[in-house]
This record gives C-alpha cells, structure tokens and sequence, in this order.
C-alpha cells in the first residue's frame, strides 16, 4: 500500500480493511507509534510501550468513546493535557456512557469486581455441559439450513446464550434474550426494539439484571 493510497482511505469505514488490516498497522508503526488520523482527528496508537503508557494513565486516556469510536464526537473541546474532569464533566452526554466498556478507573475497577465474580474458572467449568450444548444446538440448526453468516447466525448467538449461563438466566427466558438483542432484522446486537430503548441499546439487560443482583453488589458498583 502506497503511502498516498493509504491516506486516502478511511480505516474506520473502509471495508478493504477488513481482510488484511496489517499493512496500514506496519506503515503506521514504522512512521511513528503515536499519530493524528486525518478523516476522524482521532490518534492512532501502534506501539505496545505507548499503549500501555496511555491505558494505565486516566488523566490522559479515557475509555469513555470505547463502543461509539470517533463517529459521534465530543460535546466538548478538549484543553489542556489532562482529561479527566472535562471527561466527566460530559460523560452522560456521551452514547452508551453507562455500560462498564466506557467507565474509566475507579469505578471501572468496582463494575469488573462484580463480573469477574461470575468468570471464574471453577464458574464456567461448572458450566461446560451447558455451554457445549448451546454449541451443538447452534451447529446442528446452520448443518439442517445448509448456509450461515458465521457472526450473525453463530458468533453472537452463541456469546449472549453463554452469557446468559453464566448469569443464571433460567433457559425459559433464553429466547427473550435473543428476540431482545439479536432479531436479524436488526443487525447484531443493535439493542432491544421496545420503546423507550433507542438512547441505549442494553437497556433491557439493565431492566432484567438490576433487580436480580444482590443487594450488596449493587452497594458496591454505585459507589
């Protein structure tokens, strides 16, 4: 790829990135491991030392745009090199700002408390018959209609039933989650069509959860 080739694409929408993505990352780290893409005014970060700088330094990184990426921007001008405060100043303003992908360090650190209580490895062991039979059932389904979009009709429905295993969302219920979050009609994991839902996506995992979780928990993650 031609340095004058490359600047001409937008690596966001661009879907020739898709197959081998690896050629713009190589062109990018070796001019420089920290740089301003051209379409979005958003940095692009290549390199491992200066990932890890930027991820454990909250002052300057914020995980807040994590789910929406540059497409909405900022209701904000940034100044000055600490973030921060102007971040959550905003943050409501942003989309999706309530889910645990967009919060930053502490309370990032008190939500990831609360999940991982459900990802540990005695948890999903516990789990295994389940969660190969939610495998099988989904194979056997594409096997019988003789095509499938892997993501689509493989990938996601598989991740949310496995979620749902692990939460203890009885099977009766596994349909409703399905319905809810991924109808095709609606792409993957576009959010439930109820109304009142379209400010955020997850809202029915936040209706059927919040009244489930332990009274201390939810002490913990309100913090």
């Amino acid at each position: 790829m031609s340095a004058s080739s490359e600047q001409e694409l937008d690596f966001f929408t661009d879907r020739s990135f898709i197959a081998d993505p690896y050629p713009y990352f190589d062109r990018l780290r070796e001019r420089c491991p920290i740089q301003r893409e051209q379409h979005h005014d958003v940095v692009m970060v290549t390199g491992y030392e200066e990932a890890v700088s930027l991820f454990s330094d909250p002052t300057a990184f914020s995980s807040c745009n994590a789910l929406s990426g540059p497409f909405p921007g900022f209701p904000f001008p940034f100044e000055g090199d600490d973030v921060s405060e102007l971040v959550d100043a905003h943050r409501d303003r942003l989309p999706m700002s309530s889910e645990i992908t967009t919060m930053d360090r502490p309370k990032h650190s008190k939500y990831r408390a609360v999940v991982a209580r459900y990802l540990t490895p005695k948890h999903v062991s516990s789990l295994e018959s389940t969660i190969r039979r939610t495998a099988h059932a989904l194979i056997d389904e594409l096997v019988n209609r003789g095509e499938c979009e892997i993501i689509t009709d493989f990938s996601g429905p598989f991740s949310l039933l496995t979620i749902c295993a692990l939460l203890g969302v009885p099977d009766s219920d596994h349909q409703t989650f399905v319905h809810e979050m991924l109808d095709p009609d609606r792409g993957l994991l576009t959010g439930s069509p109820s109304s009142g839902m379209a400010d955020d996506p997850f809202a029915f995992l936040h209706e059927r959860f919040a009244a489930t979780l332990p009274t201390v928990w939810l002490s913990l993650v309100t913090m």
